[in-house]
């Protein structure tokens, strides 16, 4: 594989990773509780599985707050 395409897909990932950290965070402030940040994702239009890392992101926020 040429170094040029792992190079690229390496810089995708760091700016998908970079975005979801983001609207995460914009869903969080926005939300009074879990469950509004998780029903905010239904209005997502998603063509690739990203509203699938939000939803993982989400709920291991809930059980870390749960633990606590």
């Amino acid at each position: 594989m040429k170094p040029d395409i792992i190079k690229e897909f390496d810089q995708l990932t760091h700016n998908i990773t970079a975005e979801l950290d983001n609207i995460e965070l914009q869903l969080r402030l926005a939300s009074d509780t879990y469950q509004q940040e998780l029903d905010a994702l239904d209005y997502l239009d998603d063509k690739h599985g990203l509203t699938d890392e939000l939803h993982a992101r989400i709920y291991a926020q809930m059980k870390k707050q749960a633990i606590k």
